[in-house]
């Protein structure tokens, strides 16, 4: 069940916090707008990579180091091998033949969050399991609601100390993509501490494991399993490692099972555009709520006369809309005309009709 605080401010309190929202404001527009040009530099630069992987790679067989692609972009397919001796938890004496195995130990705490609205602040408190500490000390109400300090262990990983697909190496950089997402489930064996259990998959000291307290613990273990993957890199002898585009980008790439090197880099591709409209999306918001914090301090001055001060409120909302969203989209087509006319034109236009739509809402309400 929610525990509820609410602390009610006053108007010089109000205004205090919404002046001050106009210098966060001006620090989220610079962010934002950074990571607008970032990301579109960042996109260009991709968008050429990938079509220098296209022209560049070849598809080849594993079986057997070929030195004759040696220094060249390859892709291959091959069962995923690894050192055989096991990977073990030595706190937990849990033990697994795969390329990683993890622990990760959450615990049970307090976790606020706020909702403002006129001149009152709600702080929400919800308990939950995290394998984070949250700090309880920043809490607006912290007796009643205090977390633990630490954790009594850590999150750990074990790898094992080489991969092979065939009969090469893998080299470091793909590490990243073996992900441990099994689950272990029998901890018949494990080392069980003092005032501990075992639960499902979990080693816990909760009590009541359907009502557990602040503070208590739960450990799960988790282990990687892979067949056939299919990689993409440099050969380097018997080492496949990153390969270097034109643009300085380092690419190396795993996926999971027997695919050819199309495949791959059309992965690589759609990795590429979620990132690019992810960044987009997050500097757009960061832009936008810039602005809209520049009209804190009159939505603060006329949210105290009724009816008009939600007017206020909802058209200076609207505006910082508009404005931070031509600003997004201006700084997009500046970034992108160089490369690609047409587009970057079009994103001009629609900052034009934009700037026009404020102008005319503005217009309006005056």
């Amino acid at each position: 069940m929610s525990d509820t605080y609410t602390e009610k401010t006053g108007f010089l309190t109000n205004m205090k916090n919404s002046i001050t929202g106009v210098f966060v404001g001006i620090i989220l527009i610079i962010v934002g707008i950074g990571v607008l040009i970032y990301n579109e530099r960042k996109n260009t630069i991709n968008i050429k990579d990938v079509k220098e992987l296209r022209d560049t790679y070849t598809d080849i067989k594993s079986d057997t180091v070929d030195k004759e692609y040696d220094g060249k972009l390859i892709s291959t397919s091959n069962t995923l091998t690894f050192a055989d001796e096991e990977l073990k938890d030595t706190v937990f004496n849990i033990s697994k033949i795969t390329p990683l195995l993890t622990r990760t130990v959450e615990v049970y705490q307090w976790e606020e969050t706020e909702e403002s609205s006129g001149d009152e602040t709600t702080y929400k408190y919800d308990k939950k399991w995290s394998n984070e500490i949250i700090d309880s000390s920043k809490f607006k109400q912290e007796s009643g609601h205090e977390n633990p300090k630490n954790k009594a262990y850590d999150d750990t990983q074990e790898e094992s100390k080489e991969l092979k697909v065939g009969a090469y190496r893998l080299s470091n950089a793909y590490r990243s993509y073996i992900n441990a997402n099994n689950e272990i489930t029998d901890l018949t064996g494990a080392t069980i501490p003092e005032g501990y259990k075992t639960y499902n998959k979990y080693i816990t000291n909760s009590k009541d494991t359907s009502n557990p307290e602040v503070g208590d613990v739960r450990i799960s273990f988790n282990y990687a399993s892979y067949d056939k993957v299919t990689v993409l890199g440099e050969i380097k002898g018997d080492l496949l490692d990153e390969y270097t585009t034109k643009k300085k980008s380092k690419i190396v790439y795993l996926v999971e099972g027997e695919h050819d090197g199309a495949y791959v880099i059309d992965e690589i591709e759609k990795n590429n555009n979620i990132w690019k409209w992810v960044l987009r999306l997050i500097g757009t918001l960061l832009v936008i709520c810039g602005f809209t914090s520049f009209f804190g301090p009159i939505s603060t001055l006329t949210s105290y006369v009724p009816f008009f001060g939600k007017v206020v409120k909802g058209v200076t909302g609207i505006l910082g809309f508009l404005i931070g969203l031509a600003v997004s989209l201006l700084v997009i087509a500046i970034s992108w005309i160089v490369f690609r006319p047409v587009l970057g034109i079009c994103l001009l236009v629609a900052v034009v009709l934009l700037i026009l739509l404020a102008k005319k809402i503005t217009a309006k309400k005056q």
